[in-house]
């Protein structure tokens, strides 16, 4: 499935993507300054590539640190697929592959879980080539590794069920569709 996505997005049929270009992207999530009044630092950084289609992968990273008295840090790695049904504003982002495991000094020891989580938010490209997207995430949607989220946030509270993001992203480079396939 991973690679039937890869090739939909790096190598769209060329008589479909006249003057088209796949877009590649950074972000940072500008709600990770509730760090300053609450009990956890949290840090969500990401790139991706968007096809003019409204498809794209994304692979966010996070880093949760507890400042509640246990000290545990959370990474958290996944892929995602993103889809702007009209090209932009509102999208649905789906992990298709994701894992968390603490880092650090204060190892857990069950250090490694999988989980998943869907997304819904809006994209706003305010200047060229800079997006303000605020979303809400929902973990473990189907509720299909109730055991894993529950020992991940039992471990660090702020792990909660919704997570508000608000990222700001910058299409930093782009990819050219190729037109010599044309006729073929």
């Amino acid at each position: 499935m991973l690679l039937v996505l890869v090739c939909a997005v790096l190598s769209p049929l060329p008589s479909a993507v006249n003057n088209r270009s796949t877009g590649i992207h950074v972000f940072a999530d500008a709600w990770s300054i509730d760090s300053v009044w609450m009990s956890h630092t949290g840090i969500r950084l990401g790139m991706g590539m968007s096809h003019p289609d409204g498809i794209g992968v994304e692979l966010p990273v996070s880093l949760l640190v507890d400042r509640t008295g246990g000290g545990e840090i959370l990474l958290d790695l996944a892929l995602k697929l993103v889809c702007h049904p009209w090209g932009t504003g509102p999208f649905v982002a789906i992990s298709m592959a994701q894992v968390c495991f603490f880092i650090g000094q204060f190892i857990p020891q069950d250090s490694l879980h999988y989980l998943n989580e869907i997304e819904f938010g809006y994209t706003w490209n305010f200047i060229p080539e800079w997006f303000l997207r605020p979303s809400v995430i929902y973990r473990d949607p189907s509720n299909g590794f109730p055991e894993s989220y529950t020992y991940v946030q039992a471990l660090i509270p702020a792990f909660g069920k919704f997570q508000f993001c608000l990222n700001v992203g910058w299409n930093f480079a782009s990819i050219a569709a190729s037109e010599a396939g044309d006729g073929v």
